[in-house]
């Protein structure tokens, strides 16, 4: 049988579509892909100004470019910022998704990014996302701070279905967070780093599930009330941490000075103790000279942890050994990661691995008891994790399996 030819053959059927229905096909596409179709045809031109998917300000090829010639600072700025009005003053769309802003933004910008937030806060927008980290290194001196004009009423009521925040070197007040916790009640995910204005944090929220707060130099206490609360990461300064209301918290993360505190002051924090199963602790931070109070030390039993994740930083001449009392007192333990951290690449001639023997988890975890098969197996696996290793390690360093 002949096949019919198409009477239509050649002809651009997607274009016959309504505005909205390319719209839609559009917001699928990334901000730089959806801008690209303009040039397909005339109709085209207006269909991207609609997208509603991911304003996502990544000019990293671009900035990098500038780096290279020292202008990131000026003509590099210059840049981003025309960059980003373009895109804003084209846009017709009555909602986006998520407005990302990655740039090392500074308060003497506060003009620009008051536009930008007040037009992101205009598109019923999902997911908000300031990471305005200062190339001159001032991440407080210079961060630019949250205007409390955006925290009215009327400009809130467009966050209704927000449900991601993230404010990196924004500084911004606890009265601030209150009202954005108190008025975005979709709210699920919140993060501030390098906020300078807060001292006594406090966290209300019947929706939020994972809260980040990093780097508050001034901080001195935060007080969580949180019953959705699943995941929890706090990186900075010995502070006062209360945890008040929060039964489903399950994962929590701690880095730098608070960590080591923790550490000595174990007994003394019963949530992570008796309820908390999955534990991230970033001991890259740890002061070499106090690795030594750890490996003698015996901690009380982490009687829920069953994930346990420890980032170190590891010298050519260090010994890890002092993780061990740390592990031992995971009692439940199902499964350990270790990341490490390799510092002075350039002294290390030689990396020796001695894969555990398999009588070694009996010790860990007592519950395991390895049959012959089982031990060989395991052994095995330890030694393909160590093969894995030598693949990542820089040229000139000469892997040794024991």
């Amino acid at each position: 049988m002949k096949r019919q030819r198409s009477s239509s053959s050649g002809k651009d059927r997607i274009s016959e579509l309504p505005d909205e229905i390319l719209a839609s096909i559009v917001s699928l596409l990334t901000m730089k892909e959806a801008g690209r179709t303009s040039v397909v045809s005339r109709r085209w031109i207006e269909i991207w100004k609609f997208y509603n998917g991911d304003l996502d300000f990544d000019g990293s090829s671009t900035l990098a470019r500038y780096a290279r010639e020292g202008n990131m600072g000026g003509a590099g700025i210059a840049w981003y910022r025309s960059w980003v009005d373009q895109v804003l003053n084209s846009h017709k769309g009555l909602e986006i998704e998520k407005f990302k802003d990655r740039y090392g933004l500074e308060k003497r910008h506060k003009d620009d990014i008051d536009r930008w937030i007040t037009f992101a806060m205009g598109k019923n927008i999902k997911e908000l996302d300031l990471n305005l980290y200062s190339f001159s290194g001032g991440y407080y001196e210079h961060a630019y701070s949250f205007p409390s004009s955006l925290l009215s009423p009327l400009a809130v009521s467009n966050l209704n279905n927000l449900t991601r925040l993230c404010l990196a070197s924004v500084d911004i007040t606890e009265e601030g967070i209150a009202y954005f916790l108190a008025n975005c009640s979709s709210l699920q995910k919140l993060i501030v780093r390098c906020a300078m204005s807060l001292v006594n944090l406090k966290i209300n929220s019947h929706s939020l599930r994972f809260l980040e707060v990093s780097q508050c130099r001034a901080l001195n206490s935060i007080e969580i009330s949180a019953r959705e609360l699943h995941s929890f990461k706090y990186w900075g300064r010995q502070v006062s941490i209360g945890y008040n209301d929060v039964p489903s918290l399950k994962h929590v993360s701690l880095g730098n000075f608070y960590m080591q505190y923790v550490l000595e002051t174990l007994s003394q924090h019963p949530l992570l103790l008796s309820q908390v199963k999955i534990l991230t602790l970033d001991l890259t931070f740890m002061l070499r000279s106090r690795e030594g109070c750890f490996f003698t030390r015996t901690f009380p039993q982490l009687c829920n942890v069953r994930q346990l994740e420890l980032e170190v930083l590891v010298y050519h001449d260090q010994c890890i050994l002092y993780l061990y009392s740390l592990i031992v007192a995971s009692v439940q333990l199902e499964k350990l990661v270790v990341k490490f951290k390799i510092a002075e690449w350039a002294r290390c001639e030689k990396v020796i691995l001695n894969p555990c023997n398999p009588r070694l988890f009996e010790e860990l975890v007592p519950s395991i008891e390895a049959e012959e098969e089982e031990e060989e197996e395991i052994g095995e696996v330890a030694r393909e994790r160590a093969r894995q290793l030598g693949r990542r390690l820089p040229p000139g360093v000469e892997l040794v399996i024991m």
